[in-house]
């Protein structure tokens, strides 16, 4: 059928109205896309006004996305990715209601995967829309969920379960890894592509000044598996994970351990300015701190990380407030203005902005039992087993079951990951050898490389050889 014959059947009683898109999710979204498409000219940044957020078609595609059937939509891969492109498409032209786009690719993605956890190239897609849009606080839905598997290559006719009619029973594979890429929801991921998603990510973390998350994203693309130089993704996640290493914990430490150690060479001297501010916040002292960011501004504005560095200086006071809580109990205020170079007034409401935003936990009170009109910091325990920001039994309780949770899911994950690492030729390769030689009385292989010509070809990190031109350097950058 034409897609204006589409048009002509999708009236008020026409086509669309006919199909549930939970069970007829196929015809659906065929007719869905010929809609768009007779209804849209692409090249035109003009949207009409059925395709605008209170418009009939946009409601359709509304519907689709939050009911889809996801076993269904395995084998229409190509028409399922054409909607979430002409939909981020209608996104960008609509200007300043692109946030709208944002919640109907939240659906798709959580229908698609429920775990969102299968890096895909609509990760990517979406998190680029997200800051796009300035919608932060929606990303969550998205990039709180932990990445457990990337797509593998996909499988060669000979290992596919065919049906009679010779098609690929795609609704058998149950976890998302296993289908996505398979059955073409996602186009080919590269390792730029995820370095790109975690740096985004933690980008969004930035926004919502969440600094441990964001600094965890960082650490993603950091110790990210590569070879030769870093790419130049790792470089400006470094630089920005020392800085929020600091704004969450006051001082920025050894780079992790799995850090390949020839990229984390190449990162150190590229952020020797973002080593030495590091090293001065640590140290607490305010005219030095001050004095490296002036000097040092045209580097943090070039480098997009002005907004971060001028946090430091926004948080030095914060710290060494906690600082105090450490060895102190209860202490004056105005032995804590002094401290901070402030008046009284201005101290404690700077303090009671730290306790009001969760941030310390303390309280000013007046001393008991004495004529003194000063009053009087007292500090609590960071683990808030006492103090205003205390919570109690149950709250813990609520914690304790929810982490509890959390750490059984991602066990899960590991297992299944452990699973598949060890029915890879390479690892079956890697056994046999190591068997071999203990037989013999020789040392085994030390890892897998050994026993792979040459060391094996240059790996992405999941398990895929890496192509030269797949992997753009730092060089190139």
């Amino acid at each position: 059928m034409a897609p204006k014959a589409f048009v002509l059947a999708d009236s008020e009683d026409g086509l669309l109205d006919r199909l549930d898109p939970g069970i007829n999710t196929v015809p659906y979204l065929l007719t869905l896309n010929a809609v768009i498409q007779s209804s849209f000219n692409l090249r035109s940044k003009k949207v009409p006004a059925a395709l605008q957020p209170d418009g009939r078609i946009w409601a359709r595609i509304l519907d689709f996305t939050s009911s889809f059937d996801k076993y269904q939509i395995r084998y229409v891969p190509g028409e399922m990715r054409q909607l979430m492109d002409l939909t981020i498409h209608i996104g960008r032209c609509l200007g300043d209601m692109a946030q709208v786009v944002i919640f109907p690719l939240q659906a798709a993605m959580h229908r698609i995967d429920d775990t969102v956890g299968t890096f895909t190239s609509l990760h990517l897609d979406y998190v680029r829309l997200i800051h796009e849009t300035g919608m932060y606080s929606e990303a969550l839905s998205i990039v709180s969920q932990p990445i457990h598997s990337f797509p593998p290559l996909p499988l060669k006719a000979a290992d596919r379960e065919f049906g009679a009619d010779g098609r690929t029973f795609w609704s058998n594979f149950a976890s998302s890894r296993d289908y996505i890429l398979q059955t073409g929801l996602s186009d080919k991921i590269k390792p730029a592509d995820v370095y790109e998603y975690f740096l985004l990510a933690g980008m969004v973390y930035l926004a919502l000044e969440d600094y441990k998350n964001a600094s965890l994203n960082f650490e993603h693309v950091i110790t990210a598996p590569n070879i030769g130089s870093p790419h130049v993704f790792m470089l400006e996640a470094y630089q920005k994970w020392l800085l929020c290493q600091c704004l969450a914990n006051g001082h920025s430490p050894a780079a992790p351990s799995t850090t390949n150690s020839t990229a984390l060479k190449h990162l150190q001297n590229a952020a020797k300015p973002y080593t030495a501010l590091a090293s001065i916040f640590k140290s607490g002292d305010r005219a030095r701190l001050f004095a490296e960011i002036d000097v040092g501004q045209s580097v943090w504005t070039n480098d997009g990380n002005w907004g971060l560095v001028d946090q430091l200086a926004r948080h030095l006071d914060r710290f060494h407030i906690l600082n105090l809580q450490k060895c102190y109990s209860a202490l004056p205020l105005s032995f804590v203005a002094h401290g901070l170079n402030r008046s009284s007034s201005d101290t404690k409401r700077f303090i009671e902005m730290l306790i009001s935003t969760n941030q310390l936990n303390a309280e000013t009170q007046m001393p008991p039992n004495t004529s003194a009109s000063e009053p009087v910091l007292r500090l609590y325990p960071e683990t808030r087993i006492s103090g205003p920001l205390a919570r109690t039994e149950l709250q813990q309780l609520e914690a304790l079951k929810a982490q509890t949770g959390r750490t059984e899911k991602i066990a899960g994950f590991v297992r299944a990951a452990n699973l598949r690492a060890s029915v890879t030729k390479e690892y079956l390769q890697f056994e046999a050898k190591a068997k071999k030689d203990e037989a013999s009385g020789r040392g085994g292989p030390s890892n897998m490389a050994d026993v792979l010509p040459g060391g094996g070809p240059p790996m992405d990190g999941f398990g895929h050889a890496v192509d030269d031109d797949d992997e753009d350097l730092m060089a190139d950058g």
